[in-house]
């Protein structure tokens, strides 16, 4: 499969977007043998910050972007940016789910005249909160009411995305993308590079232990997408009430309002032109 010659995954910190950052820690060196320049988030996010925010036009960060990461000039480069929106403490402000995306997406596609793609990783609101295990977003959620929590929309920020840069191909993975087709994930990001990656890697970080030891007992051809999301269902790892209620002021109503909302934006992506749902 041909991939682009420059992917961003630009975060946030979701389940599976932190599992897709560790698997390209753990194997890029296969990755790149097989033709992937993958970078984890920590070389990755400032290399993606700069060519949005850097100094100089457009022309001069890519310039600059290219003296950092040489192979990018001839291989297919896959930037896991987890912190290019921001580090999670900076999420939510005044309603807006990241305050600055716009100025971000802008002076990327300012600096980018390669042929490039960006990925973006959603799940349910109290979801990401947990994922990104930050006491300074916990204490902000904390403070803010369910009213507010439900106007956040993951499709408003992918339509700020399409705004800011429409010549950019836009995926949406989903917590069912790793799932239920981490096969097709890897596929799609990273193309023949993604063999590199098992499936468990993106399965177990939607799983809690006795959900991943329940997956070991069944066999690769009955791993059917009903059987693996009945397992999801039965013992997907969503946060624990308590948790969010002690830690977020979360409480039950609230989180199912908030996973109702994300149900509804993953129905508006499929009106988008440009945004491609795994």
């Amino acid at each position: 499969m041909t991939i682009p010659d420059l992917s961003i995954l630009v975060g946030p910190y979701t389940r599976l977007t932190l599992a897709i950052n560790a698997a390209i820690r753990t194997h890029r060196a296969a990755m790149a043998a097989s033709g992937v320049v993958a970078l984890p988030t920590r070389g990755a996010s400032p290399l993606a910050r700069a060519l949005a925010l850097g100094p100089g036009t457009g022309e001069e960060r890519w310039a600059t972007f290219l003296e950092a990461l040489p192979a990018a000039a001839e291989k297919p480069v896959f930037l896991s940016a987890l912190n290019f929106l921001g580090a999670p403490a900076a999420a939510i402000s005044a309603r807006d789910l990241f305050p600055g995306a716009e100025e971000l997406f802008t002076g990327l596609a300012g600096a980018l005249t390669t042929p490039s793609r960006l990925v973006i990783g959603i799940e349910p609101l109290h979801c990401f909160f947990v994922a990104s295990a930050s006491d300074a977003l916990a204490a902000r959620v904390s403070k803010t009411g369910w009213e507010a929590l439900y106007e956040i929309s993951w499709a408003d920020l992918v339509e700020e995305i399409l705004n800011c840069f429409p010549g950019a191909e836009t995926i949406v993975v989903t917590p069912e993308s790793g799932m239920l087709r981490p096969g097709q994930l890897s596929e799609t990001l990273f193309g023949l590079a993604g063999q590199a990656i098992p499936s468990r890697a993106f399965q177990d970080a939607h799983l809690t232990t006795e959900g991943r030891a329940a997956l070991s007992q069944i066999a690769p051809e009955h791993a059917s997408e009903p059987t693996l999301r009945e397992l999801f269902e039965r013992l997907g790892n969503v946060p624990e009430r308590e948790v969010l209620a002690s830690r977020f002021g979360i409480d039950r109503l609230t989180s199912t309002l908030l996973t109702q909302r994300f149900d509804e934006d993953v129905e508006r992506f499929s009106a988008m032109a440009g945004v491609r749902l795994l």
